[in-house]
């Protein structure tokens, strides 16, 4: 392990680290370089479908059907077949004599009509372009005709005069043998009685199911023994592979100088999975740099470096070969680290956030405990009200806490003005008011609110629970950097309540079971956010206020903490904040202090395991009690070949940065790894990813792979 001094030196990136730290493993390996890529074509070809008539068989044998295409209902109607004729083309054919037929089209569907359904498949595509018949006729002269007025199902009717398409068969003055077509990809130039099919209709056929009626009909001047043998009906169309599969709306947003989230719309039906390129925008250099199995639809990269501009690339490798076209995210400009500066924290509630009942609330406590832990940080917010001594003397007296407010009015005033009765606090809490008041910037928010949607406002716990879900997604959308710490609300008490407001008595006797109910919601709801990579998690307030001990910690009104109450919300907040993804948050929870020196450096190992603080941090792991090391590294296979892979826990949304590489004589490292598969979580705070060589293992050579843990 390098000490700190060499570390910094032989960092040269544009971000300087103060200290990073590296876990490496071998395996003898051959180098072996080589890619692949893939292009979906769609190519069309002619094909025909063929109904012919076999001797001794009155039903149709079907040839040349594509797959993914199947004929079914084949139906002769009312025929009566004495047996099969051998004056056709072919020597089989289906004869239809003048006893047969009758001289209405209309009718004739209920009579001596053919027909046949055809049915394509969802994947396969048709162009339905025209349909033949091949026949014979006998004793068939002059005006006289034997044929069918050929109508289908393609526009959804069910009879000759609405969904004609020609004629075909022996045409009055027309000849006596032959092939006669009709067009399906043009119907409307049927010369021949007319179409009322489209151009087009045919075109394009997928995943539905086409039945074509041929009721034959005759001149009645015809005798009986005039006949027509059928030889074939021959269907021609154009198939191919099936339309290209798309990825669309491939979105790259900046979170951190660490971290962009990837999202994108999944509309493929038969992806294996999805590979995430990433190159510095303006270079067109691209790298894999994530594969993840199918139906996945957002990812988060957390191998970037601040002070680039990346742009994204994705695309989709299919089930029986070719690949979804690749789609490309817009540029995005990973911000520099910022200096290191207080954290913004924004206290956002109701009056228990504004404090009521007591000076400060629980922003002053809160404040007195983390300053003497060392922790820096800011309150932030639009209220300046109801500040102790303490609270003003460090110019901490910036919150968000509204009286009598619910989730949809915080809801309503983060990027808006949404006054409720006769009180108007002002609203764009978050984005600002230009030349009033500056935009917000949390990094972390403190939110406790639903105590008034259950009580003054008499909303449900469902009510709630949707409230307090659109105000998350509100909040993540316009600060999604910010960490949203979610606490449970405290108890009510109900006799408290009664005996301060004997008018109210009965009014809200289901008050404090429906914040029982509410409770019980919301680490679903937190949890639903973190799996969609939010920067929230939860705290059970009720830890601290429980209904134990509301009898000595709820004010008179029963709903109001007393001072000894506030005390306890502010020990709630303090371990929660202990459990942010933060360094200095984890010292506070190990060592009681967030400053870097002694056994809480970032450099120490107090344990004696050979593993440093920074890396107990980064892994999981406790610095206190000696740990086997949380990295564990193995071999993959993908796409038949064997790589060295390393499997690690990794922070979510911490304040340090992963980056795996790659050596083969430790001297060289590269960062010709990519990230396999989506990450796994853990639990609230952890999640497992796995990242492999770029390169296939052989043997005869080594290959070394490290995770580096650094901090901008």
């Amino acid at each position: 392990m390098r000490n700190a001094q060499a570390i910094d030196s032989f960092m040269t990136t544009s971000i300087l680290p103060r200290k990073d730290f590296w876990h490496f493993t071998g395996k003898a390996i051959l180098v072996v370089a080589g890619g692949v890529s893939a292009i979906w074509l769609s190519q069309a070809a002619a094909q025909t479908v063929k109904y012919e008539f076999t001797s001794g068989s009155m039903a149709p044998t079907v040839t040349g059907l594509p797959a993914g295409v199947t004929v079914s209902n084949f139906s002769i109607g009312t025929f009566s077949l004495a047996a099969l004729s051998d004056n056709g083309g072919s020597g089989n054919s289906l004869r239809l004599s003048r006893g047969d037929l009758g001289t209405s089209s209309t009718a004739a569907l209920a009579g001596p009509c053919l027909s046949f359904s055809l049915t394509i498949q969802a994947g396969t595509s048709l162009d339905l372009t025209s349909l033949a018949l091949d026949y014979t006729s006998g004793g068939v002269t002059g005006a006289e005709y034997m044929n069918t007025r050929v109508f289908s199902s393609i526009r959804g009717y069910g009879n000759a005069t609405a969904d004609t398409i020609g004629t075909l068969g022996r045409m009055a003055n027309g000849a006596d043998s032959g092939t006669m077509t009709i067009s399906l990809s043009t119907p409307d130039s049927n010369p021949t009685n007319g179409s009322n099919a489209n151009n087009g209709d045919f075109n394009s056929l997928t995943n539905r199911t086409v039945t074509f009626y041929l009721p034959f009909i005759r001149d009645s001047q015809t005798t009986s023994t005039d006949y027509v043998d059928i030889d074939n009906i021959t269907l021609s169309f154009t198939s191919g592979l099936p339309p290209a599969q798309q990825i669309s709306s491939l979105t790259a947003a900046v979170i951190s100088s660490l971290e962009t989230a990837l999202a994108w719309t999944d509309t493929l039906t038969s992806e294996t999975g999805f590979v995430i390129e990433r190159s510095v925008t303006g270079t067109n250099v691209w790298k894999t740099i994530i594969t993840t199995g199918p139906d996945v639809a957002s990812i988060r990269d957390l191998t970037v470096s601040a002070g680039t501009s990346y742009t994204y690339r994705i695309s989709a490798p299919l089930a029986g070969g070719g690949s979804a076209a690749p789609v490309l995210s817009g540029s995005v400009a990973v911000p520099v680290a910022a200096a290191a500066v207080p954290l913004a924290m924004m206290p956002m509630g109701d009056s228990i956030t504004q404090g009521a009942g007591a000076g400060g609330g629980y922003r002053s406590p809160l404040y007195a405990s983390l300053s003497a832990a060392g922790f820096q940080f800011q309150y932030i917010g639009a209220r300046t009200d109801n500040a102790t001594t303490l609270l003003t003397s460090g110019n901490q007296t910036h919150h968000e806490g509204h009286g009598s407010y619910s989730t949809d009015l915080l809801l309503g005033n983060l990027d808006a003005n949404k006054p409720y009765g006769g009180t108007d606090e002002g609203g764009f809490w978050i984005t600002g008011i230009p030349g009033i008041r500056e935009p917000a910037y949390p990094d972390v928010i403190l939110l406790m609110i639903g105590t008034n949607d259950i009580g003054m406002w008499a909303h449900t716990p469902a009510q709630t629970i949707a409230f307090y879900d659109q105000l998350l997604t509100k909040l993540i959308t316009l600060r999604p950097s910010a960490r949203i710490i979610c606490a449970s609300v405290v108890p009510f008490v109900l006799s408290y309540f009664e005996n301060a407001y004997p008018d109210k008595v009965g009014v809200y006797t289901n008050r404090e079971p429906n914040n029982v109910i509410f409770n019980g919601l919301l680490p679903g709801l937190v949890a639903t956010h973190q799996a969609a990579g939010h920067r929230v998690q939860f705290y059970d307030m009720r830890q601290k206020v429980s209904p134990a001990n509301a009898g000595t910690l709820i004010g008179g009104d029963g709903v109001h903490p007393n001072q000894a109450g506030y005390n306890a919300i502010a020990a709630g907040w303090f371990e929660a904040v202990q459990q942010l993804p933060l360094v200095t948050a984890w010292r506070i929870f190990h060592f009681g202090s967030a400053t870097a020196s002694g056994q809480s450096d970032d450099l120490a190992d107090p344990d004696g395991d050979g593993e440093p603080n920074l890396k107990e941090y980064a892994f999981g792991t406790d610095p206190l009690s000696g740990n086997a090391s949380a990295v564990v590294s193995s071999t993959v296979t993908y796409s038949g070949s064997e790589f060295l892979c390393v499997t690690f826990p990794r922070r979510k949304f911490a304040d340090v940065s992963y980056a795996v590489e790659i050596s083969s004589d430790l001297a060289s490292w590269s960062a010709d790894t990519v990230q396999v598969g989506s990450p796994v979580s853990v639990d609230a705070h952890f999640e497992q990813v796995t990242f492999r060589d770029l390169q296939p293992s052989a043997a005869n050579q080594k290959r070394f792979i490290r995770v580096k843990v650094a901090k901008p």
